[in-house]
């Protein structure tokens, strides 16, 4: 393929305000428009946010939907399709979701994966991602936009499954693949599409960024809401944002060596303003804002300029 791989990776509503306030201030700094990426690779909160774009959302309106500011008319159009589902009230009792896991690892203990097990055992969780399934599907039509993978977790199996809008064992439309990537297990209902159930992609992998590899993109832009950089030492959470960081290089490691690289990750004052709870939709106002203002002017930033102006 070539070209420019997006990467967005997971990190719920607080992740989703980090891709909206970077890729703004991208395309405010480059006057690259983001929609334009001949790959969008969105896993979890990273997906919702590639459906966002892929349906023609702008950057501005992006982050104008974080914020609560005003959308243009078109982009207001797309972004009432776009459903966050509600949890349910009342009490639930905590069945695990498919202990299926568990069984076959006691059977067979080459099958043994903690984190396997541990998404398995999980409740099942009691949020219907059916709104989001129907919003985003009505965005499309049907149809699946060129150029655009989305990843989530083969419940049973604990397989990373890319949805590509091919037909085959793993077709869906977009609509599911989006819900799929983003089923935080213990609070969403896993969403079935055929015979299989799926939950979210970042529980493989925050970015999945290793996938972009087999395209052999000339620049891959990776926004990475949960790693930390290396200097980063904050707070106790700092230890599991250091671990994604390295589990990211490792993935990135396996890209071609002429694909140009450029990774975001949210500096110590950011992180602070994102906080180590993800699911805070209140904070995604603050957090778009605050990483616009971030990297509007940044190293990182700027070398994605150059780059862009080298091509």
């Amino acid at each position: 393929m070539g070209g420019i791989a997006l990467v967005l990776g997971g990190g719920g509503p607080v992740g989703h305000a980090f891709h909206c306030g970077l890729l703004a201030a991208i395309e405010a700094a480059s006057g690259w428009d983001p929609r334009e990426a001949d790959l969008a690779l969105g896993t979890s909160a990273g997906a919702q946010v590639v459906a966002l774009l892929r349906a023609n959302m702008s950057t501005p309106d992006l982050l104008a939907r974080a914020t609560g500011d005003s959308l243009s008319d078109e982009g207001a159009a797309t972004a009432s399709l776009y459903v966050r589902p509600d949890e349910p009230e009342g009490f639930f009792v905590p069945i695990p979701q498919a202990p299926e896991i568990l069984l076959n690892a006691l059977r067979d203990p080459r099958h043994l994966n903690l984190i396997d097990i541990g998404v398995g055992l999980t409740p099942k969780g009691r949020i219907s991602m059916q709104p989001m399934i129907e919003g985003v599907d009505a965005m499309f039509g049907g149809n699946w936009p060129p150029g655009t993978w989305i990843t989530a977790r083969e419940l049973s199996s604990g397989k990373l499954v890319v949805f590509d809008g091919k037909s085959g064992a793993t077709e869906a439309t977009l609509g599911q693949a989006v819900a799929a990537s983003g089923c935080v297990p213990g609070r969403c209902i896993p969403v079935t599409i055929g015979s299989k159930r799926y939950v979210d992609g970042g529980t493989h992998s925050p970015t999945n960024a290793d996938l972009v590899a087999t395209v052999e993109p000339e620049i891959a832009v990776v926004s990475s809401p949960m790693s930390l950089p290396a200097e980063d030492r904050t707070g106790p959470g700092g230890v599991v944002g250091r671990l994604l960081r390295r589990r990211l290089r490792e993935e990135l490691s396996r890209l071609p060596s002429g694909t140009e690289v450029v990774v975001f990750e949210p500096p110590a004052e950011l992180r602070r303003t994102m906080g180590w709870n993800p699911m805070r939709v209140e904070q995604m106002g603050p957090v778009a804002e605050a990483t616009y203002d971030a990297f509007t002017s940044h190293e990182e930033t700027e070398r994605l300029v150059r780059l862009l102006e080298e091509r």
